[in-house]
């Protein structure tokens, strides 16, 4: 299926191809290391294998020279609103002993604020 999107502003619109299974897209919080600089990198998505793949072939701008990656970390959520919330929490704290710890407990536990 193809929905049509308008962006806010001058009348334009952009494509976007939904996939037609949607029962394999489920919200996630992901976390790639970079073998390249050995930074990490934090994100969020419905579809983990796409993009995931997006950021290996170098589609994502933020990533494309860090390449390759090794997927560390994944959490499934209920919601991308759950997810994205998420993802910008950990951002927030910038902090690389925190991301080091979620991935050896192998869970995210933020405190609610």
């Amino acid at each position: 299926m193809i929905r049509s999107t308008s962006d806010s502003g001058a009348g334009s619109s952009r494509m976007v191809r939904w996939p037609t299974d949607r029962s394999r897209l489920m919200p996630f919080v992901y976390i790639l290391h970079s073998n390249k600089n050995g930074r990490f990198y934090i994100g969020s998505t419905i579809d983990i294998a796409r993009r995931l793949n997006e950021h290996q072939v170098g589609k994502s701008r933020a990533t494309r020279n860090l390449r390759p990656f090794k997927l560390v970390f994944k959490q499934e959520y209920d919601s991308i609103i759950e997810a994205r919330r998420i993802e910008r929490a950990i951002k927030k704290l910038k902090s690389r002993a925190v991301i080091e710890r979620i991935i050896d407990d192998g869970i995210i536990r933020l405190k609610r604020e």
